[in-house]
């Protein structure tokens, strides 16, 4: 992960720019000691984000009595990251840097009078009773973006961003279904991973309107476009009694084009710790959907079921200053 991150860095080395930086007081509203060229803006946001649209269904119960069934999936809880800003606004020019970091991890298991895999086909003679799934989800992004401001009146402005941006996902999805065969215990695994290089930039806007001297609402667009590095591997194994049997391992890997939509809106708290040195705090709501995702590995290498969406979204708490 390191040495893909230092890759980026050095591919991106003269531009910088920020997202949803903190609306400071600047010419869009007032300016309490009229710089040219704001100092430095250094914040960090905690966020709380749900992984949802990852197509996680892996078994379906039923009863043998009504054929009366339900599919279950892992529903991914919401869990903590972070995301790291470094900020520097020079007259109408603002240059920063954006580094966002999010880990999930979930696990569901499922059992009644009849287990059924997901589009998968039964092995002959197995009569399913429970299953279990567990998946692990790691997301790493890196922005540079250069933007320009313009004011509306006296204390809103838009500020338009640009510039390349770099993602990289690890998703691991693993199976296990057990059961007997005649009166043999016996378990099937399945293990895949996936992995998302994507290379892109994106381009948005955000609306500043500070709407009191200590209050500023925010609101961001932005649309990413990728070229996108996949890459899919499936592992299927059983286990018959004592007897441990590997089936298949299954590698795909390819090249695509991908697009990413994201939005994002708060509010800002200003605390003027003394001229020119102020402290933001920002509580808002975000949403990033990734249009056209592959599905995991579990449906691989079924065509046409591996046309999806993911989306990361909730909350962010965001506190920044100037120095």
């Amino acid at each position: 992960m390191l040495k893909k991150l230092t890759q980026v860095a050095a591919m991106a080395l003269c531009a910088f720019g920020l997202l949803t930086q903190p609306a400071f007081a600047d010419d869009c509203c007032y300016d309490d000691c009229n710089w040219l060229c704001q100092d430095w803006v250094v914040s960090a946001d905690w966020i709380y984000w749900k992984l949802r649209g990852t197509q996680t269904d892996f078994s379906s119960t039923f009863s043998n009595s009504n054929f009366t069934g339900k599919v279950h999936d892992v529903g991914e809880d919401y869990d903590s990251g972070f995301r790291i800003s470094v900020f520097k606004g020079c007259d109408s020019l603002d240059f920063g840097f954006n580094y966002t970091y999010f880990n999930t991890n979930d696990s569901h298991k499922a059992s009644g009078e009849g287990v059924l895999l997901i589009d998968h086909i039964v092995s002959a003679g197995a009569a399913y009773s429970s299953s279990y799934a567990k998946q692990k989800f790691e997301y790493n992004s890196v922005e540079f973006l250069v933007s320009t401001r313009m004011a509306f009146g006296d204390c809103s402005c838009v500020r338009l961003f640009a510039g390349p941006k770099f993602t990289f996902i690890d998703q691991q999805f693993n199976t296990q279904f057990n059961g007997l065969v005649s009166t043999t215990d016996y378990s099937l695994y399945e293990k895949n991973k996936l992995s998302i290089d994507a290379y892109g930039a994106t381009f948005g806007a955000q609306l500043d309107w500070r709407f009191s001297d200590c209050m500023t609402f925010f609101t961001s667009a932005s649309w990413d476009t990728y070229i996108v590095d996949w890459s899919k591997k499936r592992t299927n194994s059983q286990t018959l009694g004592t007897v441990n049997t590997e089936l298949d391992s299954v590698k795909s890997s390819h090249t695509k084009g991908m697009s990413t939509l994201n939005v994002a809106a708060g509010i800002s708290y200003h605390l003027d710790m003394f001229c020119c040195t102020p402290v933001a705090v920002s509580l808002g709501y975000e949403l990033h959907q990734w249009i056209n995702y592959e599905a995991n590995a579990l449906y691989f290498p079924n065509k046409g079921r591996d046309a999806g969406y993911l989306q990361l979204d909730g909350l962010f708490l965001r506190v920044a200053a100037q120095f």
